[in-house]
């Protein structure tokens, strides 16, 4: 991370000591296409290949389609995302890093996250777009943590339930396939 900071600090400083465009000389054509695509996502380095194509009958669901703009009734589950409801779909998050998971679900958000539940019960952080992904091959036994970006596929299931973790849910996802991690895998539970 530092690294990256420090040599897009030096490549953009570079111009101001030599003839204009003199970066685009000394620029590796692998940085130089980090770069473009850093710009294309605006200003991040992209981090994560691209997936391969879903299976006929599962579409890709992203975290920021779970909800539409935010209007006079505050957070409201968008049409797409609604629509999809009972369907299998396949989503990539983070495991969130729980001090006392609960057996046979986690969850799953967009980055990377951790729970408190010894000094903060149920008060944490979580983002609204917070997913709970049940596993039905482990319902007596806590799921393993899986560091970094995983894929996940399953019925999608839309509304708010109470879980058994204690909080209440605004979307399922009950898993059908292993959890799979983005690039490497790992079987269902991190085992």
């Amino acid at each position: 991370m530092y690294s990256y900071f420090w040599l897009t600090v030096v490549l953009l400083a570079l111009p101001a000591f030599g003839a204009p465009g003199a970066t685009e000389e000394l620029r590796p054509p692998a940085t130089a296409a980090l770069a473009e695509a850093s710009v294309q996502l605006g200003g991040r380095p992209p981090l994560l290949p691209p997936l391969p194509a879903p299976p006929p009958d599962v579409s890709d669901l992203t975290f920021q389609e779970f909800f539409g703009p935010i209007g006079d009734r505050g957070l409201e589950y968008s049409e797409r995302f609604r629509a999809r409801h009972g369907q299998r779909v396949r989503i990539v998050g983070y495991m969130v890093r729980q001090e006392v998971p609960t057996s046979g679900l986690f969850l799953l958000t967009p980055t990377p996250q951790a729970t408190h539940e010894m000094d903060y019960a149920l008060c944490d952080d979580l983002p609204p777009t917070t997913l709970h992904v049940i596993v039905p091959a482990r319902a007596d036994r806590v799921v393993v943590h899986v560091p970094g970006p995983i894929a996940v596929t399953g019925r999608l299931e839309v509304g708010p339930h109470p879980e058994a973790d204690g909080r209440n849910s605004v979307a399922r996802l009950i898993l059908d396939e292993p959890v799979t991690g983005h690039p490497r895998s790992a079987p269902a539970g991190g085992q």
